[in-house]
């Protein structure tokens, strides 16, 4: 194996400058990944709260006259998006009033819901469990009269994100070969 002293000049400082961008690019692949987790998060957040928001104002005429059945009508139009996995609405009492498994397999709700958010919202984005929700009060004139209940399938937001990462991640590793190469 070659010394460090046996190098030339202009090797040490080729291998130095490739080192360097190998980790200029290994630094932007973080902060970049993690922007990018950040945003879909966000973005997730978003369309899940618009989502319960027009769910819970179609659902005001099935809750002021307990028809349930047109209120699981209007949760299983939920279908339509991959986003949410499961639904359910809530009385002004916190009882289940309407509910619609959307995946397979999905869990029931409970059959009462908690006096306060804290206790009805997941805070924290549950990467690993591929789950989050978004509770909001149904509103009429003013008037607290239900609260829905949306839960979110992370996994395609998921797989798109690694995918996303992934691809990045070829590209620096392809970048610093080829440095490696055009310095050899």
């Amino acid at each position: 194996m070659t010394s460090l002293r046996d190098i030339s000049v202009g090797r040490k400082m080729l291998i130095a400058l490739t080192l360097s961008a190998g980790i200029a690019l290994l630094v932007m692949l973080v902060v970049v990944s993690a922007s990018s987790l950040y945003r879909l998060k966000h973005q997730t957040q978003q369309q899940l709260t618009a989502l319960a928001d027009v769910t819970g104002q179609n659902s005001q005429a099935a809750l002021v006259f307990g028809d349930a059945q047109s209120a699981r009508d209007t949760l299983s139009n939920l279908r339509s998006n991959a986003l949410v996995a499961t639904a359910a609405i809530y009385d002004d009492a916190g009882r289940l009033f309407a509910s619609q498994p959307l995946l397979l397999g999905e869990p029931e709700f409970p059959s009462l819901l908690g006096t306060t958010p804290e206790e009805n919202s997941l805070t924290v984005w549950h990467l690993i469990s591929g789950r989050t929700n978004t509770v909001r009060t149904i509103t009429l004139d003013g008037k607290s009269i239900g609260t829905v209940m949306l839960v979110a399938d992370l996994g395609p937001s998921w797989r798109s994100w690694l995918t996303e990462v992934g691809m990045m991640l070829m590209a620096a590793a392809a970048a610093f070969a080829s440095a490696i190469l055009l310095g050899v």
